[in-house]
């Protein structure tokens, strides 16, 4: 149905902007402009016409404010019964200013509408006719940011963009125990959380403040090198791999039972991760329950454990 709009004016505004106005409410946008003079006949009450039927079904209210519309009594009439209508129903007043005068007091508190070209008002027209419809202009909603849809594990009490470059860090450590240096492509596969190069650092020295990781730096402060200490990787693994147990279980038995000497043996025979592997020959060397040694590449070679090793099964 077509929107119905009563237009208070002064018939002294209505040659010079009104009565296009309202044609072009009625023949651009299809809503039924009330203008006094295609709604009264001779011989018609003014004030049932007006207040009766004019204003009393119209959807909204345009107020035309100008240097003589502030002074005509009709317009203050007009404007009450509007702004009585607006308080009592719940319809649009829209205050519609084509000049530069002095704006009601009951007006200041309604939003308007300022035209400065009665000739060129086509952006002022949009928004009158998006506030007779009830349409709010709004951009687009793009996706939100893949981090705020990721959700990591609070393996610490630090922010979720902390914690998870601390989870991609060990991460890393499952495809190469000994990766260490911090390559551009794997800072750049954090673009896709929306994290950047400078809060990646900055995640980098949160963790380094709690201890969780070590870090070493180029002279210009860039960040390259990291070192996840023991016990932060330990918790990470223990929350990765739910039975980690059963790992440590097998780790022992081939120790003992198969006579496999280095981690990458292990790693490879029983097939559990490098990492993990290594993680848990330290915890049993920190024991006392196996000695081992570190070769130049890195390896871990058993050299002999404790006949009490089988009790850690």
């Amino acid at each position: 149905m077509n929107p119905k709009v009563f237009i208070s004016h002064s018939s002294k505004d209505k040659e010079r902007f009104v009565n296009k106005f309202a044609e072009r409410l009625r023949i651009e946008k299809g809503i039924d402009a009330w203008l006094d003079k295609w709604e009264m006949l001779p011989g018609d009450s003014i004030v049932e016409k007006i207040f009766d039927e004019g204003i009393k079904n119209a959807k909204a209210i345009i107020v035309i404010l100008s240097n003589f519309s502030i002074n005509s009594k009709w317009v203050k009439e007009e404007l009450n019964a509007g702004f009585i209508k607006k308080v009592n129903e719940k319809s649009k007043l829209i205050p519609v200013i084509i000049d530069d005068c002095e704006i009601p007091e009951c007006i200041k508190i309604i939003k308007w509408i300022k035209i400065k070209s009665l000739n060129n008002y086509d952006e002022e027209f949009k928004d009158i006719t998006n506030s007779i419809f009830g349409k709010y202009e709004k951009p687009v909603l793009g996706n939100i940011p893949d981090y705020t849809k990721i959700k990591p594990i609070k393996y610490f009490n630090l922010t979720d963009i902390d914690n998870l470059v601390f989870e991609k860090l060990c991460d890393k450590l499952l495809e190469d125990p000994f990766y260490q240096i911090i390559q551009n492509d794997f800072i750049n596969s954090f673009n896709k959380f929306d994290i950047n190069n400078e809060t990646f650092n900055e995640s980098l020295l949160a963790l380094e403040s709690e201890n969780i990781i070590e870090t070493s730096s180029l002279s210009d402060g860039t960040i390259y090198r990291y070192k996840i200490n023991d016990y932060a990787l330990m918790k990470y693994l223990e929350i990765k791999f739910k039975n980690i147990n059963e790992f440590k279980t097998k780790i022992i038995n081939g120790i003992i039972n198969s006579n496999i000497k280095t981690d990458d043996d292990l790693s490879t025979k029983l097939n559990i991760p490098r990492i993990l592997v290594r993680e848990i020959l330290k915890n049993l060397a920190y024991k006392n329950l196996i000695t081992k040694t570190e070769v130049g590449d890195g390896t871990y070679i058993i050299i002999q454990y404790s006949p009490l090793l089988k009790r850690e099964i």
